[in-house]
């Protein structure tokens, strides 16, 4: 990997203390036995814990999709609410895990699943069709789902398992990404002049638009506890950059990345920042953002697709091997496969997108879950939308 240094240094404020001069350590990248005897599957790390147990999905063999919790050498299918195919979106420090399940009729639903009572479905009754996007330690969880209006709204699942529809900011249409510990959501929405925006959602307040960097669409991924929300945006000249909302502004972080378009998909309690660098589709780019420095790892030593960072400084997604994916797990100097099995390439050729969404007769909404459940290609999914 290549360090390079930048002149131009830019600290964000109010403590954040995140220096966006890039620079870069080598990095090792070493691999470990196959964690399973599944044959021709391709697999996903989508998020992770501080206490080693990664959330993902797995693409078998006969070309259905699943949730998956590797953890401990292993890797356990979640199954589904009855029908062929799951994935997984988060996972908390309990081991909860957040995503959606087929029904047997085709339907997809919210699900948690824990190990004490398997996969449930917490989807809005309202709802033919929902995801959970995200889901917090106290067990909230943030997704969206199909609105009598035939759009659809994101919507919290509190703690006593009533559902708030979040609203929009004046469009039809409004996505979940994240929810911190206060129950405070990030996302992106639809607005009344058709623009997409990234949001915040805070209870008793509302839904707030944090705008653009300049351009029509932006999108919030991820939020720490502390309330700074990292997303996307576009920019006056129709690019894509990072930024960093610090409760007042947004910030952009992307401008002094240097490489082509930015996507900020995640921030952990310590402020730390990650996500792709694009140059094309297959000239990716790993960035990390921490302590008053940002590291831009190559495609050797970097992520394909890079999904989350926990509080302890992991960082999961996938790199692209011989054109398939393959979950790693990024620890400080170390570039691990969390599994390294045969597969094959469907997914390349802009299949990595989140979900493809679609209005059939009646304005009802259902899910063709043709594309990937990976973080930034929500985000990229939304601010194209």
């Amino acid at each position: 990997m290549t360090k390079i240094v930048v002149n131009t240094m830019m600290t964000i404020s109010l403590g954040l203390g995140l220096c966006l001069a890039p620079v870069a350590s080598q990095a090792k990248d070493w691999q470990l036995k196959n964690l399973s005897t599944l044959d021709k599957a391709e697999t996903m790390a989508v998020a992770a814990n501080s206490h080693g147990q990664i959330a993902g999905v797995i693409e078998n063999s006969d070309g259905w999709r699943q949730a998956t919790l590797y953890e401990k050498g292993g890797l356990k299918q979640l199954g589904t609410l009855g029908g062929d195919e799951s994935y997984a979106s988060g996972i908390n420090e309990k081991g909860e895990i957040s995503g959606a399940a087929q029904l047997p009729d085709g339907r997809w639903h919210a699900i948690i699943y824990s190990k004490a009572k398997g996969m449930v479905d917490v989807g809005p009754i309202w709802a033919r069709n929902s995801q959970a996007t995200a889901i917090n330690d106290a067990g909230q969880v943030a997704g969206y789902a199909d609105a009598p209006n035939g759009g659809w709204h994101a919507f919290v699942r509190e703690l006593d398992g009533d559902h708030t529809d979040l609203g929009t900011l004046g469009g039809k249409i409004s996505y979940a990404n994240a929810i911190n510990a206060s129950g405070v959501v990030v996302g992106a929405s639809r607005t009344a002049n058709g623009e997409m925006h990234a949001f915040v959602y805070q209870p008793g307040k509302g839904m707030i638009d944090l705008g653009t960097l300049g351009g029509r669409t932006s999108s919030a991924t991820g939020i720490s506890d502390a309330g700074y929300v990292v997303g996307t945006s576009e920019t006056a000249d129709r690019k894509f950059h990072a930024f960093i909302w610090d409760g007042k502004k947004m910030i952009d972080i992307g401008k002094n990345l240097s490489f082509g378009n930015s996507y900020a998909t995640s921030i952990n309690n310590k402020n730390q920042v990650v996500g792709n660098l694009v140059e094309g589709y297959y000239d990716r780019k790993t960035f990390i953002i921490d302590a008053g420095e940002s590291t831009i790892r190559h495609r050797q030593t970097g992520l394909f697709q890079t999904n989350m960072i926990t509080n302890n400084g992991t960082v999961v997604g996938s790199k692209v091997l011989a054109d398939r994916y393959h979950a790693y797990v990024l620890n400080q100097e170390e570039l691990t496969p969390v599994e390294q099995i045969k597969a094959f390439n469907w997914l390349l050729l802009g299949k990595w997108l989140a979900v493809l969404m679609v209005l059939v007769a009646g304005g009802a909404l259902f899910y063709r879950w043709q594309h990937k459940p990976w973080h930034a290609g929500t985000q990229q999914h939304q601010l194209t939308t």
